[in-house]
Protein backbone atom coordinates (compact mmCIF):
# COMPACT_ATOMS: atom_id res chain seq x y z
CA UNK A 1 0.00 0.00 0.00
CA UNK A 2 2.70 2.16 1.06
CA UNK A 3 4.43 1.75 -2.37
CA UNK A 4 1.15 1.91 -4.48
CA UNK A 5 0.93 5.50 -3.12
CA UNK A 6 4.51 6.33 -3.37
CA UNK A 7 4.20 5.15 -7.71
CA UNK A 8 1.32 7.63 -7.39
CA UNK A 9 2.86 10.62 -6.19
CA UNK A 10 6.29 10.32 -8.29
CA UNK A 11 8.40 9.39 -4.87
CA UNK A 12 10.46 6.27 -5.23
CA UNK A 13 8.67 3.50 -4.57
CA UNK A 14 11.10 0.80 -3.14
CA UNK A 15 12.90 3.74 -0.87
CA UNK A 16 9.24 4.68 0.57
CA UNK A 17 8.52 0.56 1.14
CA UNK A 18 11.96 -0.09 2.88
CA UNK A 19 11.31 3.34 4.90
CA UNK A 20 8.12 1.97 6.38
CA UNK A 21 8.60 -2.11 6.33
CA UNK A 22 12.21 -2.11 7.63
CA UNK A 23 11.32 0.50 10.58
CA UNK A 24 12.71 -1.17 13.35
CA UNK A 25 9.39 0.03 15.62
CA UNK A 26 7.14 -1.49 12.73
CA UNK A 27 9.04 -4.97 12.81
CA UNK A 28 9.38 -4.83 16.50
CA UNK A 29 6.31 -3.75 18.07
CA UNK A 30 3.64 -4.11 15.71
CA UNK A 31 5.00 -7.32 13.28
CA UNK A 32 6.04 -9.39 16.27
CA UNK A 33 3.73 -7.50 18.78
CA UNK A 34 0.83 -7.72 17.06
CA UNK A 35 -0.99 -4.33 18.50
CA UNK A 36 -4.39 -3.33 17.11
CA UNK A 37 -2.83 -0.50 15.38
CA UNK A 38 -1.87 -2.53 12.52
CA UNK A 39 -5.20 -2.57 10.85
CA UNK A 40 -6.38 0.69 11.71
CA UNK A 41 -3.03 2.13 10.22
CA UNK A 42 -3.86 -0.41 6.99
CA UNK A 43 -7.64 1.36 7.10
CA UNK A 44 -5.68 4.56 6.58
CA UNK A 45 -3.50 3.93 4.23
CA UNK A 46 -5.51 2.67 2.37
CA UNK A 47 -7.80 5.67 2.94
CA UNK A 48 -5.20 7.98 1.90
CA UNK A 49 -4.50 5.44 -1.39
CA UNK A 50 -8.43 6.42 -2.27
CA UNK A 51 -7.43 9.99 -1.82
CA UNK A 52 -4.40 9.59 -4.05
CA UNK A 53 -6.58 7.48 -6.50
CA UNK A 54 -9.48 10.19 -6.72
CA UNK A 55 -7.06 12.72 -7.92
CA UNK A 56 -6.41 10.89 -11.38
CA UNK A 57 -8.97 12.02 -14.41
CA UNK A 58 -11.71 10.01 -14.67
CA UNK A 59 -11.22 8.35 -11.22
CA UNK A 60 -14.53 6.78 -9.92
CA UNK A 61 -16.47 8.54 -7.67
CA UNK A 62 -16.77 5.36 -5.11
CA UNK A 63 -12.91 6.12 -4.29
CA UNK A 64 -14.45 9.15 -2.53
CA UNK A 65 -16.67 7.23 -0.54
CA UNK A 66 -14.23 4.35 0.37
CA UNK A 67 -11.69 7.02 1.30
CA UNK A 68 -14.51 8.27 4.77
CA UNK A 69 -15.84 4.50 4.98
CA UNK A 70 -12.28 3.89 5.61
CA UNK A 71 -11.03 6.71 7.86
CA UNK A 72 -13.82 6.47 10.11
CA UNK A 73 -13.23 2.76 10.23
CA UNK A 74 -9.54 3.34 11.03
CA UNK A 75 -10.90 5.42 14.00
CA UNK A 76 -13.30 2.96 14.95
CA UNK A 77 -10.31 0.47 15.38
CA UNK A 78 -7.70 3.07 17.28
CA UNK A 79 -9.92 5.78 18.43
CA UNK A 80 -6.65 8.31 18.03
CA UNK A 81 -7.24 8.30 14.41
CA UNK A 82 -10.43 10.35 14.43
CA UNK A 83 -8.63 13.35 14.51
CA UNK A 84 -7.61 12.93 11.17
CA UNK A 85 -11.39 11.98 9.83
CA UNK A 86 -11.74 16.06 8.86
CA UNK A 87 -8.62 15.96 6.83
CA UNK A 88 -9.57 12.53 4.58
CA UNK A 89 -13.16 14.02 4.01
CA UNK A 90 -11.71 17.65 3.09
CA UNK A 91 -8.85 16.22 0.87
CA UNK A 92 -11.74 13.75 -1.61
CA UNK A 93 -12.14 15.50 -4.38
CA UNK A 94 -15.57 14.50 -4.29
CA UNK A 95 -16.64 15.81 -0.16
CA UNK A 96 -20.22 14.65 -0.21
CA UNK A 97 -19.43 11.70 -1.44
CA UNK A 98 -17.09 11.46 1.27
CA UNK A 99 -19.20 12.78 3.83
CA UNK A 100 -21.47 9.93 2.70
CA UNK A 101 -19.34 6.99 3.05
CA UNK A 102 -18.13 8.31 6.35
CA UNK A 103 -22.12 8.71 8.03
CA UNK A 104 -22.45 5.16 6.82
CA UNK A 105 -19.46 3.61 8.21
CA UNK A 106 -19.88 5.85 11.74
CA UNK A 107 -23.54 4.05 11.53
CA UNK A 108 -22.51 0.87 10.82
CA UNK A 109 -20.21 1.44 13.77
CA UNK A 110 -22.64 3.02 16.05
CA UNK A 111 -25.05 0.17 15.93
CA UNK A 112 -22.91 -2.82 17.55
CA UNK A 113 -21.83 -0.02 19.94
CA UNK A 114 -25.36 0.60 21.40
CA UNK A 115 -26.31 -3.02 21.16
CA UNK A 116 -23.16 -4.52 23.15
CA UNK A 117 -22.10 -2.34 24.44
CA UNK A 118 -24.85 0.45 25.48
CA UNK A 119 -23.15 2.95 23.70
CA UNK A 120 -20.10 2.90 26.16
CA UNK A 121 -17.04 4.66 24.33
CA UNK A 122 -13.42 3.19 25.04
CA UNK A 123 -11.98 4.65 27.85
CA UNK A 124 -9.37 6.94 26.68
CA UNK A 125 -9.54 9.25 30.01
CA UNK A 126 -7.78 6.91 31.91
CA UNK A 127 -4.61 6.21 29.82
CA UNK A 128 -4.94 10.19 29.19
CA UNK A 129 -4.33 10.42 33.12
CA UNK A 130 -0.98 8.06 32.99
CA UNK A 131 2.51 9.46 32.12
CA UNK A 132 6.08 7.58 30.51
CA UNK A 133 8.76 9.65 32.09
CA UNK A 134 10.38 10.86 28.22
CA UNK A 135 7.61 11.42 26.88
CA UNK A 136 7.54 15.05 25.55
CA UNK A 137 4.89 16.41 27.64
CA UNK A 138 6.86 15.07 30.64
CA UNK A 139 9.89 16.23 30.07
CA UNK A 140 8.61 19.65 29.71
CA UNK A 141 6.19 19.57 32.78
CA UNK A 142 9.75 18.85 34.41
CA UNK A 143 11.49 21.87 33.19
CA UNK A 144 8.65 24.06 33.92
CA UNK A 145 8.95 23.17 37.67
CA UNK A 146 5.64 20.90 37.52
CA UNK A 147 7.71 17.60 38.52
CA UNK A 148 6.40 16.44 35.32
CA UNK A 149 3.31 16.07 33.52
CA UNK A 150 0.41 16.70 35.66
CA UNK A 151 -2.93 17.37 35.26
CA UNK A 152 -2.20 20.96 34.26
CA UNK A 153 0.50 20.14 31.51
CA UNK A 154 -1.53 17.34 30.48
CA UNK A 155 -4.25 19.50 29.48
CA UNK A 156 -2.42 22.16 27.71
CA UNK A 157 -0.82 19.14 25.73
CA UNK A 158 -4.59 18.49 25.05
CA UNK A 159 -5.18 21.75 23.95
CA UNK A 160 -1.92 21.65 21.82
CA UNK A 161 -3.02 18.54 19.93
CA UNK A 162 -6.67 19.89 19.43
CA UNK A 163 -4.97 23.11 18.18
CA UNK A 164 -2.86 21.43 15.75
CA UNK A 165 -5.36 19.17 14.68
CA UNK A 166 -7.96 22.10 13.62
CA UNK A 167 -4.96 23.40 11.71
CA UNK A 168 -4.03 20.40 9.68
CA UNK A 169 -8.10 20.17 9.07
CA UNK A 170 -8.25 24.03 7.91
CA UNK A 171 -5.15 23.37 5.70
CA UNK A 172 -6.93 20.35 3.74
CA UNK A 173 -10.22 22.52 3.39
CA UNK A 174 -8.13 25.80 1.90
CA UNK A 175 -5.87 22.85 -0.01
CA UNK A 176 -7.03 19.32 -0.82
CA UNK A 177 -3.00 18.14 -2.04
CA UNK A 178 -2.57 18.96 1.35
CA UNK A 179 -3.70 16.18 2.97
CA UNK A 180 -1.36 12.84 3.18
CA UNK A 181 1.09 16.00 4.57
CA UNK A 182 -1.47 17.35 6.78
CA UNK A 183 -1.88 13.45 8.16
CA UNK A 184 1.46 12.99 8.64
CA UNK A 185 2.22 16.18 10.54
CA UNK A 186 -1.05 15.61 12.80
CA UNK A 187 -0.13 12.30 13.56
CA UNK A 188 3.33 13.03 14.88
CA UNK A 189 2.33 16.15 16.50
CA UNK A 190 -0.56 13.47 18.20
CA UNK A 191 2.60 11.17 19.25
CA UNK A 192 4.64 14.01 20.70
CA UNK A 193 1.85 15.26 23.03
CA UNK A 194 0.79 12.08 24.30
CA UNK A 195 1.64 11.93 27.65
CA UNK A 196 1.48 8.16 27.79
CA UNK A 197 3.38 7.29 24.38
CA UNK A 198 4.35 3.94 23.48
CA UNK A 199 7.25 3.18 20.71
CA UNK A 200 4.17 1.95 18.28
CA UNK A 201 2.76 4.80 18.25
CA UNK A 202 4.97 6.68 16.18
CA UNK A 203 3.98 3.80 12.99
CA UNK A 204 0.83 6.01 12.86
CA UNK A 205 2.33 8.31 10.72
CA UNK A 206 5.68 6.25 9.25
CA UNK A 207 3.95 5.43 6.28
CA UNK A 208 3.37 9.17 5.52
CA UNK A 209 6.73 10.03 6.15
CA UNK A 210 8.35 7.12 4.41
CA UNK A 211 6.35 8.62 1.21
CA UNK A 212 7.42 12.01 1.47
CA UNK A 213 4.78 13.39 2.91
CA UNK A 214 6.05 16.26 4.35
CA UNK A 215 9.71 15.40 3.59
CA UNK A 216 10.77 17.35 6.15
CA UNK A 217 9.74 15.07 8.59
CA UNK A 218 12.23 12.28 7.43
CA UNK A 219 15.61 13.37 10.03
CA UNK A 220 13.16 14.04 12.91
CA UNK A 221 11.29 10.82 12.58
CA UNK A 222 14.46 9.01 12.91
CA UNK A 223 15.49 10.70 16.12
CA UNK A 224 12.25 10.45 17.75
CA UNK A 225 12.38 6.12 16.68
CA UNK A 226 15.54 6.06 18.72
CA UNK A 227 14.08 8.30 21.51
CA UNK A 228 10.69 5.82 21.93
CA UNK A 229 13.06 3.32 21.58
CA UNK A 230 15.18 3.69 24.73
CA UNK A 231 11.60 5.33 26.51
CA UNK A 232 10.08 2.02 26.05
CA UNK A 233 13.19 -0.54 27.56
CA UNK A 234 12.79 -2.42 29.90
CA UNK A 235 15.94 -1.14 31.59
CA UNK A 236 14.40 2.57 31.75
CA UNK A 237 14.47 2.42 35.50
CA UNK A 238 17.82 1.90 36.05
CA UNK A 239 19.11 4.24 33.06
CA UNK A 240 17.12 7.42 34.69
CA UNK A 241 18.19 6.39 37.89
CA UNK A 242 21.91 6.55 36.93
CA UNK A 243 21.11 10.25 35.94
CA UNK A 244 19.81 11.02 39.11
CA UNK A 245 16.60 10.90 37.85
CA UNK A 246 13.99 9.22 40.18
CA UNK A 247 10.59 9.66 38.56
CA UNK A 248 8.75 8.76 41.75
CA UNK A 249 10.60 10.99 44.20
CA UNK A 250 8.05 13.85 42.82
CA UNK A 251 4.36 14.25 43.75
CA UNK A 252 3.58 13.69 39.81
CA UNK A 253 6.09 10.61 38.86
CA UNK A 254 4.49 9.52 42.75
CA UNK A 255 0.89 10.08 41.54
CA UNK A 256 1.47 8.15 37.84
CA UNK A 257 2.92 5.23 39.96
CA UNK A 258 -0.15 4.84 42.13
CA UNK A 259 -2.28 5.32 39.44
CA UNK A 260 -0.47 2.34 37.45
CA UNK A 261 -0.34 0.21 40.37
CA UNK A 262 -4.29 0.68 41.34
CA UNK A 263 -4.78 -0.64 37.41
CA UNK A 264 -3.31 -3.03 37.78
CA UNK A 265 -5.12 -4.43 41.10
Amino acid sequence: MVGAIAARLGSSRPRAIAAFGLSPLLLIAEVGGLHNDVPAVLCLLAAAWCLVRGRGAGAPRWVNAAAGVLVVTAAGIKPSFAIVIGMVVLGARSRLWAVAGAAVALAALAVPTFAVYGGALPDIHTQGALVTPLSVPNLLGLAAGHGGADAAVRSVARDVMVLVGAAGTLAVGWRRRWALSAIGVVLFCAVLTLPWVMPWYLVWALPFIAVGRPRALVPVAVIATGWLVVGGLPQLPGILHSFGYFPTRLSTGLANHREFVRLLQ
